[in-house]
């Protein structure tokens, strides 16, 4: 399964500790709209999903925005992964993501207020750093489970960075999921590495600000991004570490 993620900009007011572009959040570039359309006309039917992330994707004006959702409409679904830091910029025919990680990320209560606000079905993911191991599971559903327009839950594993150099035991992961899968909420949600595990190997390409496509590796567990040729789309392959590796049934 190879999945194409647009960065529009890497803008973002976040900065998160765990987030691999965190030193990229104060450029403001935003990809240029005759390279995105010209990338996609070639390459699209190449990719079985594609995802518009950040950065912050609802920094960019509302015009300029619309603009790209527009492009990426002529070629794909439109599936878009937001920290939710505004209401604003929501497309009619998209599909919302909403990155939630609790006290793992600033000014998380903004984001809170904004999901509790948030007009259109979305879906939820939560990153599981070690901050999120803080909670117990139960309380994290059950929170979540009082949003009105909530879809869809996905755990999503967490990779090392260079700012945040611990990692996750397999263990740790277990005993996390077991206890999720022990909570009694009606709360949809899946196990992101669920599909590495069962033979539907994910791989990530990741098409940045200045027009550039780069495939998703891992050096020692840590997340890089390796530039690559557009014709070798659909050649390469993700490395995922093996500590996310999980059976589920």
């Amino acid at each position: 399964m190879d999945i194409l993620t647009i960065v529009p900009t890497y803008a973002c007011p976040f900065k998160c500790n765990f987030c691999y572009n965190r030193n990229k959040c104060d450029d403001n570039s935003i990809i240029d709209l005759e390279k995105l359309d010209s990338f996609l006309e070639k390459y699209s039917k190449k990719f079985d999903k594609i995802i518009i992330s950040g950065g912050e994707p609802s920094l960019i004006p509302t015009n300029k925005l619309n603009e790209i959702y527009n492009v990426v409409l002529k070629y794909s679904n439109l599936n878009i992964k937001t920290f939710s830091i505004s209401t604003q910029n929501i497309h009619p025919l998209a599909n919302y993501d909403i990155s939630y990680d609790f006290i793992a990320r600033p000014r998380y209560k903004e984001s809170w207020a904004n999901m509790l606000e948030f007009p259109n079905k979305f879906d939820v993911s939560i990153t599981m750093s070690p901050m999120v191991f803080k909670f117990y599971p139960n309380k994290v559903l059950q929170m979540l489970n009082t949003l009105p327009n909530i879809k869809h839950l996905t755990f999503r594993p967490f990779f090392k960075t260079e700012f945040v150099r611990s990692n996750i035991r397999v263990e740790e992961y277990k005993k996390f999921i077991n206890a999720v899968e022990q909570c009694k909420f009606n709360l949809k949600y899946t196990i992101s590495f669920d599909d590495l595990f069962y033979g539907k190997q994910i791989n990530e390409y990741v098409l940045n600000p200045l027009g550039d496509i780069n495939i998703v590796r891992f050096n020692n567990e840590m997340r890089t991004e390796v530039k690559i040729n557009p014709k070798e789309i659909g050649k390469c392959e993700t490395n995922y570490p093996e500590n996310i590796l999980i059976c589920q049934n």
